[in-house]
């Protein structure tokens, strides 16, 4: 399509307006199927953000499951230490000691009672992989 048209004294602007308008009217459907592919490119692009944003989400989420999921590795150890150091001081001579406002034997069933509770093992796996299930991207921010 031609875009210029130069008035001279050998044509006037009035002889090239047919040839104006002509371009002008021929360039409509152009001009819109231009507009089209800019609006299709523009819905393509934002769909390739959502995508890519929904995929960074399903990552971050993934992490912070692992994440969940480690830290009751680590409150399982720490139970399952808890408990070993129990067993071997339950082994030796109690002799109805009392240590502070309690007698040893409280005091081995109090750590007991923490360390059972501590302990993710105690839920069950359906238990601790429905706590997992809940984690989300926000779960953690940091």
């Amino acid at each position: 399509f031609k875009r210029e048209w130069l008035e001279s004294d050998a044509r006037p602007i009035e002889a090239m307006l047919p040839e104006v308008a002509v371009t002008i009217l021929a360039m409509g459907p152009h001009l819109a199927e231009l507009r089209r592919a800019r609006e299709e490119e523009a819905r393509r692009a934002e769909e390739r953000r959502r995508e890519a944003e929904e995929e960074r989400r399903k990552a971050q989420r993934d992490a912070n499951r692992w994440r969940r999921f480690v830290e009751f590795a680590r409150a399982a150890e720490e139970a399952r230490r808890a408990r070993a150091l129990l067993a071997e001081l339950r082994q030796q001579p109690t002799a109805d000691a009392v240590v502070g406002d309690r007698r040893l034997d409280e005091w081995l069933a109090w750590a007991e009672a923490h360390a059972a509770v501590s302990d993710p093992l105690e839920r069950g796996a359906a238990a601790l992989f429905g706590e997992i299930a809940e984690v989300n991207e926000w779960t953690y921010r940091d």
